[in-house]
């Protein structure tokens, strides 16, 4: 005898796995109120990591898509801090990575023809900083983010680059808690 499922599946509609039934179209974790985010997002196939702050994901089990961010409310007496799941679309995430494609294709223009006539005196090292700014869809990143995405044995290479790039007026330098920022001009 088929089940219900059986003859879902034969029609084309996609059968949920236990866990997404049990989330159902979304969840919300409370992180400040001491809940936890379930485990088994840790199995999930991550599609996007997004510049504007949330994952879309994919259950490895049905294939059901989600979408996954953070919110902070710093509300004096009542803040709090979540963590959102929402089932989507498959032709919504379809349209979020266009959408981030375009992103990064137009801020990656948008560096490149700021520095134009600056990109031909450029050693290898000072194009990979460049590179990492627009890796990361930043306009500003601190030495640590710099040094996190261009791990070197020895860092004062990669300091070098940096101060040559502030001297060639392409970066300018400021601290922002004793930390060293560097932003694109």
């Amino acid at each position: 005898m088929a089940t219900r499922s059986d003859s879902r599946a034969r029609k084309g509609v996609k059968t949920k796995c236990a866990f997404c039934l049990r989330i159902g179209s979304g969840l919300s974790v409370y992180l400040s109120r001491g809940q936890t985010v379930p485990r088994e997002l840790d199995q999930f196939t991550v599609l996007l990591n997004s510049v504007a702050n949330y994952n879309l994901l994919r259950c490895p089990d049905c294939g059901t898509y989600f979408k996954k961010y953070t919110v902070t409310d710093n509300e004096i007496i009542n803040g709090y801090v979540s963590v959102e799941i929402e089932e989507i679309t498959e032709e919504r995430v379809r349209e979020l990575r266009r959408l981030e494609a375009n992103w990064k294709r137009r801020f990656s223009r948008r560096v490149h023809s700021r520095l134009k006539s600056l990109r031909v005196d450029f050693t290898p090292l000072e194009h990979e900083v460049i590179a990492a700014y627009i890796a990361r869809q930043q306009e500003e990143l601190s030495i640590y983010e710099l040094a996190q995405s261009l791990p070197r044995e020895d860092r004062s290479e990669l300091q070098k680059a940096l101060d040559a790039l502030a001297a060639k007026r392409v970066l300018k330098t400021s601290e922002l808690q004793g930390i060293r920022h560097y932003r694109i001009l």
